[in-house]
């Protein structure tokens, strides 16, 4: 449960996170409670997002986007241009696929949303040999109730629910455009070949396209994309918790599915207007900066 407080003119809380819940005995795997604090985030206490400083204050991970209220196109396409013009890659040259889904894919991120199911139960519904493995309408049905209740705000039914079935979901995935982030082979394009670009940069750098070398420049780019989109009054929210299974395929995961559907590195990040139905609350537990940043002494 959480317990809030005020503190200036924002409302902190303190409590168990969802991995702290506790579900119905048939279910096993019961983390640990994990203390968190954090404040409330409410709409009367957007900063100036027009500033560098005020778009990091504004950006935040959140979980609901407005499904009715939609950026256009052209936006989206403006921010991805102005984060290809100003966020840096290595010899300029690109480590990285970037597919865009737009609104017209709202069937497929409601497929997707389902597989980013955790939980201290979601062993039931993702892992072989699971009570409810490969039963989508099962799965589903616990989806639509989360939904609901997260949406109306009744923490007391809420707490009932998640003490029942133990999961929660990553509902940041249906956002309206929803970027896939992949690896691509880093080597110049056709573009930069016809430009002239040195071979010699790039032939003697074959260890540069190491499977997990690509995530610093995605990281890079996405950041650099949410920046852009909290500048326009946008939310950019990541995902890297889904569990790819047959009975929850998607389009958007067909580029990292080998034969035997084990697949290959991929994190989302989806863009749109947040969904002020929701309460937000921030994440404050943070470590303090002296315990991983070390000055040198001479």
């Amino acid at each position: 449960m959480l317990n809030t407080f005020k503190k200036g003119n924002q409302e902190w809380w303190i409590g168990l996170d969802d991995a702290g819940i506790r579900a119905n005995e048939q279910y096993t795997h019961i983390k640990d409670p994990i203390l968190r604090v954090g404040y409330k985030i409410k709409e009367d206490e957007l900063v100036d997002q027009k500033d560098l400083i005020g778009a990091m204050q504004f950006r935040h991970n959140i979980k609901f986007f407005d499904q009715e209220k939609i950026p256009s196109k052209e936006t989206i396409e403006q921010i991805i241009k102005e984060s290809h013009l100003y966020v840096p890659h290595k010899n300029n040259l690109i480590a990285i696929n970037i597919k865009v889904w737009g609104p017209e894919f709202h069937k497929e991120k409601e497929t997707m949303v389902l597989s980013t199911v955790c939980g201290p139960a979601r062993d039931h519904y993702l892992k072989g040999g699971g009570k409810f493995y490969g039963d989508y309408n099962a799965l589903k049905a616990r989806y639509d109730e989360w939904r609901d209740l997260t949406i109306k705000g009744d923490n007391t039914k809420m707490q009932k629910w998640r003490n029942e079935y133990g999961l929660n979901f990553n509902e940041q995935v249906r956002a309206p455009y929803l970027l896939a982030f992949t690896q691509r082979h880093r080597e110049p394009t056709e573009t930069q070949k016809e430009r002239g670009y040195m071979p010699w940069v790039w032939e003697n750098n074959e260890g540069e396209n190491a499977q997990c070398r690509w995530f610093l420049p995605a990281g890079m780019q996405a950041y650099g994309i949410t920046l852009l989109s909290a500048y326009r009054g946008l939310y950019a929210s990541f995902c890297r918790c889904f569990t790819m299974k047959p009975f929850l395929y998607t389009k958007i995961f067909e580029d990292v599915l080998d034969k035997d559907y084990i697949s290959g590195h991929i994190f989302l990040l989806g863009i749109g207007y947040k969904d002020y139905r929701v309460a937000y609350y921030c994440d404050k537990n943070k470590a303090s900066v002296e315990e991983y940043v070390k000055w040198q002494a001479k």
